[in-house]
């Protein structure tokens, strides 16, 4: 796996794409994980864990992101 440095994810994070498709299925897992982990109960609220991991690409120049929440990974490629 390559390194990369500060600049190297500053410059890649003014081509994200969109944010809407990524922010679209990160809320969609975190509403299944929610309504799993209530099942036929109540709650006043639901703390759902996650693991946000950030790294390069690179063969595309791209920076990756991804969340885990649950047990499914939802990634994201910046630039």
């Amino acid at each position: 796996m390559a390194n990369f440095d500060k600049q190297y994810i500053l410059d890649h994070k003014k081509n994200i794409h969109t944010f809407e498709s990524f922010s679209r299925a990160l809320g969609e897992r975190a509403l299944t994980a929610a309504a799993e982990k209530i099942g036929e109960g109540q709650a006043e609220m639901v703390e759902i864990p996650a693991s946000i991991t950030v790294s390069p690409i690179e063969a595309t120049k791209c920076v990756q992101i991804c969340v885990e929440i649950s047990g499914v990974v939802v990634c994201y490629h910046a630039g």
